[in-house]
């Protein structure tokens, strides 16, 4: 009983291994069949044996991209929280990729124009998994080029498994995700197995600078791109249903029929054949016809694909008595380029001209002043006229295509002498930005007169209201004397300073900042007026029994600064001291300003200490004072950067050049060495106009208090 019960429990349990055998291939082979199916739709455009194939694939590529898009950025609107979670991960592996593409690029094959299915290793490219550490290696790739912002990569499809998870394979889109198969099937591969089907069909469909159509066995037109119906003027429901023969001119009927014999043969045939559009106009061709086969041998219809040479062949013919003309300067021209002959017929005129006139048709052979509308088309024809009956020259008229200004000028071109003529070449040239740029000018003279005068008068107020912040009278007395300079390099700078003496708890202090606002104007003088109501606030708290500690005035403008949500580029440095006139002990902080410059006993020396980030980087600043004791007659000099901008590089640092300029003033008073700084800034403002900073500095001598 027990040996039947455990032959039962084997046969389910192989039958359970079966199973998931069946799962797993099936997994596989459904993903294999899928990208053989999307090879089959590129090899079917890309088998084909031309000079322009590369043109063409650059175009079937761009669609191809535009494809994959649509299809894949469908799965990232599935509403599955895991699904977000794992997508929003993705900039990870597309780094990584894109990583290794750019150092180790996937080589494109020649044949087809892209890797095909092909097996790849570990070592190759592996890829993190967060659920598990081990390497999962990439076994199959499809790698299809992209042409994105006119940059060559590739797409990457791409099939592996996790080694423990063996029943269940994943797929990585390189330009978008990495997903388990579980959720894929849930979303992407079921949209894609709908809509390869019609991959194909969409690419033909889609490209229009190349003609692209769909015959059956009888050489009815069945399918009709944009290309088509931009180079023959026919839309799809006027042309579909008809035989391809209507589109063959008069004198190339028999050369579809000798196509289709050797297409018996042969998969593909290759030829040069003259077509007609709706007008009529012959248009020279280079036509590639390639037939439809079912599994058997019996021919189900016919792939036409058609690149327009008429513009090429016209210009070979014409370009012995216009020798003068080369071809890739006029079609790469700015400006629009309109050649016609002898009998005013076009003979050649590049893009630019089918933008400026919106016209799509093929314009060889029209006669030229029908291509505009009637009035203008008069006034062509009069300049035309004119280069014929009086042998002028160059002849130039003003209109306006589509709201904008152009100056049309017509050359005359001889043909064997001077006196002959030989056709015209004429230029569009595109003189909006002139014209508008006038007009504008002259309606908003009056506007701007007025912006001005109120700028001027907002900068006067800033100007004005910055030169009330500053102390108007600087506080002296006899164990405390301060002198300055002040010099902005505009109107409205961004240094700032201020120096005031007060009691806390009947004790004397001085407390004194130095601070610089990044760039200047009227946004850095708003600032300047925050600085400074922070400093009366800071300074009615120590009133009240506050720290006596200066970075808490710091800290405080920090949060402040960062609070506004200032952009990165403002912020502002700045040194603060809080000095006890009493103990004869200073305390300085510093939040990424110059250190300050002490003098004792005719010797001058930079006091170093820790500085923070300066103020609106972060949110919480890190910074910490630093306590000093003075001596008689010391002196401290407090700056901004201006002050280190007077001393040109040399083998020096700025802090060096600056303490060596200072030490031969060491025994001289303040104001001596203020008016030495000013005459060496005065002769550096007039040699360095384009670079100028502000200049302040903040001079303190301090002696003992009696």
């Amino acid at each position: 009983m027990f040996l039947k019960l455990l032959i039962i429990f084997a046969v389910i349990l192989i039958i359970i291994l079966l199973l998931c055998l069946f799962v797993y291939l099936s997994s596989f082979f459904r993903f294999t069949k899928l990208i053989d199916k999307i090879f089959s739709s590129y090899t079917t455009l890309i088998s084909l044996k031309t000079d322009w194939k590369n043109s063409f694939l650059e175009n079937v590529a761009e669609l191809s991209r535009k494809f994959f898009l649509s299809t894949f950025i469908s799965f990232l609107k599935v509403e599955n929280k895991e699904v977000r979670m794992i997508v929003s991960t993705g900039d990870l592996y597309y780094g990584l990729l894109m990583d290794h593409i750019n150092k180790n690029p996937f080589p494109l094959n020649e044949k087809h124009y892209f890797s095909s299915l092909m097996p790849s290793t570990e070592e190759d490219l592996f890829i993190p998994d967060p659920d598990f550490p081990q390497k999962q290696g990439l076994k199959y790739s499809l790698s299809i080029p992209i042409l994105l912002n006119n940059k060559k990569l590739e797409f990457i499809i791409t099939l592996y498994f996790s080694r423990l998870d063996y029943y269940m394979f994943s797929i990585l889109c390189a330009l978008f995700f990495r997903d388990r198969m579980s959720y894929f099937y849930a979303g992407v591969l079921r949209n894609v197995f709908v809509s390869d089907d019609n991959f194909a069909q969409f690419l033909l469909e889609e490209i229009d600078d190349y003609a692209v159509i769909s015959l059956d066995q009888n050489e009815k037109i069945v399918s009709w791109n944009k290309g088509a119906e931009k180079l023959f003027s026919y839309r799809s429901v006027e042309i579909i249903g008809q035989r391809f023969t209507v589109l063959f001119h008069a004198d190339e009927q028999d050369a579809l029929p000798k196509a289709l014999e050797i297409l018996e043969v042969k998969p593909d045939v290759k030829f040069f054949t003259i077509l007609k559009d709706r007008m009529s106009v012959p248009i020279r061709v280079e036509l590639i016809v390639k037939r439809i086969s079912l599994l058997s041998t019996e021919i189900a219809g016919y792939t036409v694909i058609i690149k327009d040479i008429t513009k090429e062949e016209i210009f070979k013919e014409n370009i012995q008595q216009y020798s003068f003309i080369n071809y890739t300067i006029l079609e790469n021209s700015q400006d629009g380029i309109l050649i016609l002959d002898e009998y005013d017929k076009i003979i050649f005129y590049n893009q630019r001209v089918r933008t400026i006139l919106d016209n799509p048709m093929n314009l060889f052979g029209v006669q030229g002043k029908k291509i505009f509308s009637r009035q203008f088309s008069e006034e062509f024809d009069k300049a035309i006229n004119t280069l014929k009956s009086l042998g002028t020259e160059f002849v130039d008229i003003d209109y306006i295509f589509d709201q904008k200004y152009y100056n049309i000028r017509f050359f005359r071109v001889h043909k064997n002498s001077v006196s002959d003529y030989g056709g015209v070449i004429v230029f569009f040239i595109d003189e909006s930005i002139r014209m508008s740029t006038m007009l504008e000018l002259e309606e908003k003279k009056e506007a701007l007169e007025q912006i001005n005068n109120n700028l001027y008068d907002a900068l006067s107020s800033a100007r004005i209201m910055q030169q009330n912040l500053i102390p108007k009278v600087l506080p002296q007395t006899p164990y405390f004397k301060t002198v300055s300079i002040y010099e902005l390099s505009d109107d409205i700078g961004g240094d700032f300073y201020y120096v005031d003496l007060f009691d806390i708890q009947y004790k004397e202090y001085a407390l004194c900042f130095v601070s610089d606002v990044s760039g200047h104007g009227i946004s850095s003088s708003m600032m300047n007026v925050m600085v400074k109501e922070v400093y009366i606030s800071f300074k009615e708290n120590l009133q009240k029994g506050a720290p006596t500690d200066p970075v808490f005035f710091l800290e405080i403008l920090n949060k402040k600064l960062f609070d506004l949500n200032f952009s990165e580029s403002k912020f502002i440095t700045c040194f603060a001291a809080l000095i006890d006139l009493d103990e004869q002990k200073a305390k300085f902080c510093s939040a990424g300003h110059p250190l300050p410059y002490l003098i004792r006993n005719n010797q001058i020396s930079l006091l170093r200490f820790k500085r923070s980030v300066p103020l609106g980087v972060v949110e919480i600043l890190h910074c910490d004072s630093t306590e000093f004791s003075y001596e008689d007659g010391d002196r401290f000099i407090f700056y901004t950067d201006g002050f280190l901008d007077l001393f040109e590089p040399d083998d020096q640092k700025p802090t060096e050049a600056a303490a060596a300029f200072l030490h031969q003033y060491c025994d001289k008073d303040s104001e001596q060495i203020l008016n030495e700084i000013k005459l060496r800034n005065y002769f550096y403002r007039k040699n360095h106009r384009l670079s100028l900073d502000d200049l302040t500095i903040l001079m303190i001598d301090l002696y003992k208090k009696n």
